[in-house]
C-alpha cells in the first residue's frame, strides 16, 4: 500500500510538473489563456493581456490555473494589478507621444475653429434667407 501511495504522489509531481507553465513565460496563445489572459496584436507584436497573481497564490502549483502571473517582465497597468507580457520574451513596441500643444496652437485653434463655425452660420443663414419667400 505504501509503494502504491508513494507511486501515486510521484506521478502527480510528474503530471503537474509537465502540465504547469513557468509563471514567467508567455510564449504564445494557449498558454496566456491557460494563465487568464487575453491575447491581441499591439503595434505588430502579440502580447498578454494578464492578471498578476497576489502573493499567497505564487507557489506554482497554481501555474496554468487562469490565475495569472507572478512576475511581470512586460509593462504593469492598473496600479499593478495587470502586465502587458509581450510572447517569447519579446521587447514591447515603443509608443509614439505627441509633445503637448503651446498656447499659441490653442489660440490659433481656437481662431481656426471660430472662424469656421462663423463662416458655417453665415451659409446656413444666407441659404435659409434666399430660400425663404419673404
Amino acid at each position: 500500500m505504501a509503494k502504491f501511495l508513494l507511486g501515486a504522489a510521484a506521478t502527480t509531481i510528474a503530471a503537474t510538473a509537465i502540465f504547469a507553465t513557468s509563471a514567467n513565460a508567455i510564449d504564445d496563445m494557449a498558454t496566456c489563456m491557460s494563465e487568464g489572459g487575453s491575447a491581441f496584436d499591439l503595434n505588430g507584436t502579440q502580447v498578454c493581456l494578464v492578471p498578476i497573481r497576489a502573493p499567497e497564490w505564487s507557489d506554482p502549483v497554481y501555474d496554468g490555473n487562469q490565475l495569472g502571473i507572478i512576475e511581470c517582465t512586460g509593462k504593469t497597468i492598473n496600479d499593478g494589478s495587470w502586465c502587458l507580457e509581450p510572447f517569447g520574451g519579446a521587447a514591447l513596441p515603443s509608443v509614439e507621444t505627441k509633445p503637448k500643444p503651446t498656447q499659441a496652437d490653442l489660440d490659433a485653434m481656437t481662431q481656426s475653429g471660430l472662424e469656421t463655425a462663423s463662416e458655417t452660420v453665415t451659409e446656413t443663414a444666407t441659404e435659409a434667407v434666399e430660400g425663404s419667400d419673404l
